[in-house]
């Protein structure tokens, strides 16, 4: 409260569209919550001059389609007591949703030369859209990213990556998964260049980045 006279407080917060509601989860510091209708929270309290409120809730998201620039948009909803005033705030999410999935494989024993070094091998990645929700795709540049351990390095790749990150890091944009059912093959060499006793791990994920053609809404990110 930035006023200067005490008031009663009446706020609601609507669950946003393709979300869940977490039941029970609402709770505030002071003051009373409702969550007896799933598709909002509501709560009610006195405020003194100066004083404020902490609100919260849990929500599931269960639908990414028609997400802004995969964005989730919360809106909140203030009025108080003797004013016909309404304030309003909002807080955005930037949504991953698990449209693109990749699986890999590679040998599992790699031969050693005389002279103490490790052949080459090849890790092969199959990237697949396997959802139809609109806000993976081309809007959200969508990167696939490979991670070396220490002690290897890259050493070719077809198709060759987008981005050196690093001497471990390569990414490659998909520029084309804007529809269900677009796959792809990413392949590329690792040299290993010194021995580990539990072998090599090659991280690989899928990640976006929706600064390119969504500036300003990657401010929060889950």
């Amino acid at each position: 409260n930035t006023g200067y006279v005490d008031v009663d407080v009446d706020m609601e917060d609507a669950i946003p569209a393709g979300t869940e509601y977490t039941d029970g989860s609402a709770w505030a510091e002071k003051g009373e919550v409702d969550d007896s209708d799933s598709t909002r929270v509501r709560w009610q309290g006195h405020l003194q001059t100066g004083e404020s409120v902490a609100v919260s809730f849990y929500v599931k998201v269960v639908e990414c389609a028609g997400l802004s620039c995969g964005v989730l948009r919360n809106r909140v909803t203030v009025s108080a007591a003797g004013t016909s005033r309404e304030w309003t705030g909002s807080v955005d999410v930037t949504v991953r949703c698990p449209d693109l999935t990749v699986q890999g494989t590679a040998p599992r024993l790699v031969s050693q030369q005389p002279d103490g070094v490790f052949d080459d091998y090849e890790v092969i990645l199959e990237w697949e859209n396997k959802q139809t929700h609109a806000n993976v795709g081309p809007a959200h540049s969508p990167y696939l990213v490979a991670t070396l351990p220490e002690g290897a390095r890259f050493r070719a790749a077809n198709p060759w990556p987008t981005e050196q990150r690093s001497p471990r890091e390569w990414a490659w944009e998909l520029a084309l998964v804007a529809n269900p059912g677009d796959k792809g093959v990413v392949r590329f060499l690792v040299q290993p260049e010194v021995w580990r006793d539990g072998g090599y791990t090659v991280q690989v994920g899928v990640s976006s980045d929706p600064d390119k053609e969504c500036p300003g809404n990657a401010a929060n990110e889950t």
